[in-house]
């Protein structure tokens, strides 16, 4: 979007925080050729009038397009990488795919998400229809033009006519740019509408003239509402863009759809092997659980600018959250619960409604109104009728009645997860979430009031994403739709559950990341470097090979992470090579990728239990030269490893440091009771 003010208020809301905004301007980049994968075999199921050339062809385009998605390695698709075209010819083939396909008679829509879409054609089209009277009025324009060869008399009626319209039409814009705010949960809806109020107000000082001269109203839009306009046009793209990307009973495939299906494919690769061996749908959330907490690196949800700003982080999608490894406690949430979704775990966001002015220290909250204000503090994993507890924030599950206990491998384990009914039958378990002075996160009486918080988003709960799903076998198999009335069904029925809702927070997530590509493009910069050892983007395909679980070998993320490290010769050798203005910024991008590929290689050896390697890496290899550093990612880490090698007080003190403070606490008890 192009107006100005729209740009300023997005940038001020989800201004980047882990980089310097000069990063993304001196990433040089070569295009290469993609390779060629192979694929696994698909079912198909075409309509009747279908030829068997056809279903063979079909066949084909599928198993082509899910080839590339299941090896994207070599596909690195970020805007302006290789890979990028070969994704958008991807989008094509499946568009092309599913027009043989006949709509789903089971498949259900989720009234929030036709709402939205209703509400953001409505105030997309009354935008559009504010601009056409501006333009009127200013005397530009086809109907301008045909209305000059009209008496002054019936011009003068019509600018009048034209003034009532405008008035009505902002009047109601109004209404539904707040409504639209509040089922969304997008506070760009609720600024702008402030917006539209104070234009609103402009004209109110003509309604009180109603033969006024045509020249002085086009006078009075010339000179007073230039700017409006621009934001006007800003807005009703955004508008439009969210409405084409709401629907989900739609069978076509938008450019964002790519997204959704490589975070599916990325989130499936994952949960498959940091599952583990576990057995059971409980043991497999702990294990995933545990794999989110030490492979996302906790940020903070306001971002301190200088002693006296901050601003809110920046808000992220989960397969950004998996490629930069760190988020807010949000973006950690959201990734757990897609990796969930994919080993068909049913979960949710776990909260309260509170009062606005509710004691200050609560977790960060989602703001839901004016009046009240709902405050997240955990995760609910469905099983077997029973809601599990697990701690956003702090990263570990709420224990049952057995507590927390070190095992037979000297680390912290956790027997029993504490359901929602059990902390309503014994609110006394809520003290051992407790530390310092702090006072327990919820009582008894807030329990039985909680809200379940489904995360829904328009590609999980859409048609065409339900017909792809059937469609997939073997080793491409993955969960692509969540029927969104199934889970409130199933979360409705449990104890405490006082409602159910649809978290707005990807909503959110999603217009803002669409609205601000050169942010997002910043934040991705690193991974357009290209090796000086090899000539590939290492730093990408480390990351992908990592969700794969190609953890160390010939051909894994360890190899590409230290092939994406540079040299400090070679980075001086390409300083040398640039002018003055250009030698900070690609010095930074290079210390950049550097930090990254040292991190990411002390978390593949921790995986693997190479407990040195790890920890030369985390210490020594992750912050040489770093301008930002995983302040919390390392010492976390740190103290996974000294947990798992015996050294509790050394573990106790690096999870304090890393503000992971029931685990510390809970080590220190268990261990000394041993």
């Amino acid at each position: 979007m192009d107006s100005p003010r729209f740009v300023c208020f997005i940038n001020r809301l989800v201004l980047p925080v882990l980089f310097l905004p000069i990063i993304g301007c001196a990433v040089l980049m070569t295009v290469g050729c993609p390779g060629n994968p192979g694929s696994s075999p698909a079912r198909f199921h075409v309509s009747a009038g279908s030829s068997s050339e056809q279903a063979q062809r079909d066949r084909e385009v599928f198993e082509r397009s899910f080839a590339i998605l299941n090896s994207m390695q070599d596909y690195p698709d970020l805007e302006g990488l290789p890979g990028y075209e070969t994704m958008i010819q991807t989008l094509d083939r499946f568009n092309r795919w599913i027009k043989q396909r006949e709509p789903d008679p089971k498949w259900k829509p989720e009234p929030m998400l036709e709402e939205l879409e209703k509400l953001s054609r409505s105030v997309a089209g009354k935008v559009r229809t504010v601009l056409e009277l501006l333009q009127t009025l200013q005397g530009t324009g086809e109907t301008a033009e045909a209305r000059k060869t009209l008496p002054a008399e019936e011009r003068t009626k019509a600018v009048q006519e034209d003034r009532v319209r405008l008035g009505t039409t902002l009047d109601e814009l109004d209404v539904e740019l707040r409504s639209l705010a509040g089922k969304s949960g997008i506070p760009f809806f609720a600024a702008y509408a402030g917006q539209i109020s104070a234009l609103r107000q402009k004209f109110r000082s003509l309604d009180s003239m109603p033969n006024v001269q045509e020249g002085v109203v086009r006078a009075f839009v010339q000179q007073q509402l230039a700017e409006e306009r621009q934001n006007l046009q800003g807005v009703a793209r955004a508008l439009e863009s969210f409405a084409e990307t709401v629907p989900s009973a739609s069978l076509l495939f938008h450019k964002y759809d790519i997204d959704y299906l490589k975070q599916s494919v990325w989130m499936r690769n994952i949960s498959n092997w940091a599952r583990g061996d576990k057995q059971g749908s409980l043991n497999r959330a702990k294990a995933l659980f545990d794999w989110t907490a030490r492979n996302i690196d906790l940020r903070d949800e306001l971002v301190r600018i200088d002693n006296q700003r901050a601003v809110p982080a920046a808000l992220q999608m989960p397969w950004q959250t998996l490629l930069l490894g760190s988020g807010t406690a949000w973006d950690r949430a959201w990734v757990f619960m897609e990796l969930l979704r994919q080993q068909r775990i049913d979960c949710c966001l776990l909260g309260n409604r509170l009062p606005k002015e509710t004691v200050p220290g609560a977790p960060p909250a989602v703001a839901n109104g004016e009046a009240d204000r709902v405050v997240f503090w955990g995760i609910g994993v469905l099983i077997d009728g029973n809601v599990h507890l697990f701690f956003i924030h702090e990263g570990v599950p709420i224990p049952g009645k057995s507590g927390p206990v070190t095992g037979e491998k000297k680390v912290l384990e956790f027997p029993e997860i504490a359901t929602l009914s059990d902390l309503i039958a014994e609110p006394e378990l809520l003290n051992r979430t407790m530390t310092g002075d702090d006072k327990p996160f919820a009582s008894g009486e807030m329990l039985r009031q909680t809200i379940a918080a489904l995360p829904v988003t328009p590609g999980s709960a859409a048609m065409r994403m339900k017909i792809l799903e059937t469609e997939l076998a073997g080793e491409q198999t993955m969960v692509l739709y969540t029927p969104p009335h199934e889970l409130r069904d199933r979360f409705g029925r449990c104890e405490g559950i006082a409602s159910v809702e649809i978290w707005q927070h990807p909503y959110r997530a999603f217009f803002e990341t669409a609205n601000a590509p050169q942010r997002v493009g910043e934040m991705m910069a690193p991974f357009h470097i290209q090796s000086a050892k090899t000539g590939e983007y290492s730093l990408w395909k480390g990351r992908i090979l990592y969700f794969q679980g190609r953890l160390s070998g010939p051909i894994s993320a360890a190899t590409c992470f230290m092939d994406a490290m540079t040299p400090d010769r070679l980075i001086q050798d390409q300083m040398a090579r640039q002018q003055a203005h250009e030698k900070v910024i690609t010095e930074t991008i290079y210390r950049l990728v550097n930090s990254w590929a040292g991190y990411w290689l002390g978390l593949a050896a921790e995986q693997e239990e190479k407990w040195e390697p790890a920890r030369e890496f985390f210490v020594e290899k992750s912050a040489i030269g770093a301008r930002t550093s995983w302040n919390r990612g390392v010492p976390y880490n740190l103290g996974r490893i000294n947990e798992a090698e015996g050294k509790y007080e050394e573990a106790v003190r690096l999870y304090t440091l890393s503000n992971n403070r029931l685990r510390a606490k809970w080590l220190k008890e268990s261990s000394e009771n041993r």
